[in-house]
């Protein structure tokens, strides 16, 4: 499995889908709520607006109701890891080759180590596939979203777990 180690730069990185406008995010709040129980315990940006678009219908309670696509600006430049392996897009990730793979590049993440907590124990954002079309999402471990802003974008209805109208607010 490769990797490569780069910067990810300050600015707008990416969206997320969310319940609420932007504006109203505290990522303080965030870090204090969050878990870091499971190897993927993080904050998931899509790279894209319509990636973030199809995750409305999961993430709304019911079939219908109002969310939001939020835009994620990052404050400062942070430390990238990019894994772009096809095993990604099917979900089947080989966790020891993954973390194989980091310690070759020199980032200390053992066997019994959770990746993403353990990342931003070590100050690293990560990205990847998130489907099999080759759609690209950002993960930040749930200490590091102090570096984020989120704002308002779009707000979106759906009906019947489908999105039905999205406009700009």
């Amino acid at each position: 499995m490769e990797i490569k180690i780069t910067q990810l730069k300050s600015g707008l990185i990416g969206y997320k889908a969310a319940l609420y406008i932007g504006s109203a995010w505290d990522p303080a709040k965030y870090i204090a709520e969050a878990k870091n129980d499971e190897e993927w315990s993080g904050f998931y940006i899509a790279e894209v607006e319509n990636t973030a678009k199809g995750y409305l219908p999961n993430i709304i309670n019911g079939s219908k109701g109002i969310a939001y696509i939020n835009q994620v600006q990052l404050k400062e430049t942070v430390k990238l890891i990019v894994c772009l392996d096809d095993s990604f897009k099917t979900g089947h990730i080989n966790m020891a080759a993954l973390k194989s793979a980091l310690r070759k590049n020199g980032i200390d993440v053992q066997e019994n180590d959770l990746l993403i907590p353990k990342l931003g124990q070590l100050g690293y954002f990560f990205k990847c596939y998130n489907n099999e079309e080759g759609a690209k999402e950002i993960i930040s471990p749930n200490n590091m979203v102090s570096k984020l802003n989120m704002l308002k974008y779009k707000e979106c209805e759906l009906k019947n777990y489908e999105v039905k109208n999205c406009k700009t607010i």
